[in-house]
């Protein structure tokens, strides 16, 4: 698991650390699940898409086609942890 919300606060892992890692797995081939998600802040913001493209797009390039087929997206709606507010399916 690659992206995790508690990582990149607690650990400060940043995209280029994620990234690092995402190669690591790849160079391993190894699957994984790459976490994507935004923040309250940028959800009342309306920035989610904009976010979680970012977050797609930095990895992009690291993986082939038959790599991603080993990647699993996981959304993590950060802005719900500890917030009281509730995420729903849609």
């Amino acid at each position: 698991m690659i992206g995790h919300s508690e990582r990149r606060r607690h650990f400060q892992e940043t995209q280029e650390i994620i990234n690092q890692k995402v190669e690591q797995a790849r160079s391993a081939n190894l699957g994984l699940i790459y976490c994507v998600g935004e923040n309250l802040d940028e959800r009342e913001s309306e920035k989610t898409h904009d976010v979680i493209y970012h977050q797609l797009q930095s990895i992009k390039e690291k993986l082939d086609e038959t790599e991603w087929r080993k990647v699993i997206i996981a959304y993590e709606p950060i802005w719900a942890l500890n917030t009281g507010k509730i995420a729903s399916a849609d």
